[in-house]
């Protein structure tokens, strides 16, 4: 989690739980397992199948994550 606040992008190992139908490129929520709180938007740079099926790499470019200056902007 702290990873992701502080701009990284999201690895495949990271990744807990992959929701059906994402393509690559498609802007994606990255969210905290426990809580469901919201951590991160980002660009999927696997699809649902791939992500699935990678045992590593990197599955989100992070776009905006929580306590950016766009994620607070009001």
């Amino acid at each position: 989690m702290k990873f992701v606040a502080n701009d990284a992008e999201v690895k495949r190992p990271g990744i807990v739980a992959v929701e059906d139908g994402i393509e690559e490129g498609q802007l994606v929520a990255v969210v905290e397992e426990t809580h469901g709180k919201p951590l991160a938007i980002g660009t999927a740079l696997l699809s649902t199948e791939a992500m699935r099926a990678a045992p590593g790499g990197k599955a989100v470019r992070t776009l905006h994550w929580v306590g950016d200056k766009e994620w607070t902007r009001e």
